[in-house]
């Protein structure tokens, strides 16, 4: 298979993760409805050849495709990280390899987060808007791994889709102990996501 990441793009890339402190391992857990299946493995395999940070690692799966993070497990992607997804996994891998910081009040409203919600987030790689929603929900689930946050591909996983009728993305579902508490459509400024979130698990204690 020819390179995905082109020459420009890696070299951007190199520079990006110069700043990377942590070791980051991808672990893409191959199976289930693999359609870009070979895609997903070269892009994984191509972004740890610009980083002696960054590993990675394919596992057999009956469920998937769908990445994550070793420490991290609370952070997935169901279906490729292509166009604008690629820039939130590019951003989730540096905010793993740097860690993250957040405002008092964000993280006061996160912090508040102590036994567990999911944040779903509906996505397409056309949407630039979705991957602001998924960096930011990404940043939560790494200051709290009470948060976990499942980000899918909505064109890849219809079933999924249609079961929390999407009708556009980004489409945010909060779910606690597999409960919808919340939903909503649309990007939102990181304060209002937090507070968003906060309000949802506080109103189900």
């Amino acid at each position: 298979m020819d390179r995905l990441i082109d020459e420009g793009t890696a070299k951007f890339l190199k520079k990006k993760f110069g700043n990377i402190e942590k070791n980051v391992r991808i672990i893409f857990h191959k199976g289930g409805k693999c359609e870009y299946c070979e895609e997903i493995g070269q892009i994984v395999k191509e972004i740890s050849e610009l980083s002696d940070k960054i590993s990675y690692e394919i596992i057999p799966s009956e469920r998937g495709p769908y990445i994550t993070f070793e420490g991290h497990e609370n952070i997935q992607y169901w279906g490729i990280p292509a166009m604008h997804e690629f820039r939130a996994f590019i951003e989730t891998i540096e905010m793993i390899g740097k860690g993250v910081s957040l405002s008092l009040n964000v993280a006061k409203s996160i912090s508040k987060i102590n036994d567990g919600i999911e944040i779903l987030i509906f996505v397409t790689p056309q949407c630039p808007y979705c991957s602001m929603a998924v960096i930011t929900a990404n940043k939560f689930a790494i200051f709290n791994k009470n948060i976990r946050v499942i980000t899918i591909e909505a064109m890849e996983f219809p079933e999924w889709a249609n079961q929390y009728c999407v009708m556009a993305v980004p489409k945010i579902v909060i779910r606690k102990n597999g409960k919808k508490i919340d939903e909503w459509e649309g990007m939102m400024p990181e304060q209002h996501f937090a507070k968003r979130i906060e309000e949802a698990y506080l109103g189900e204690m």
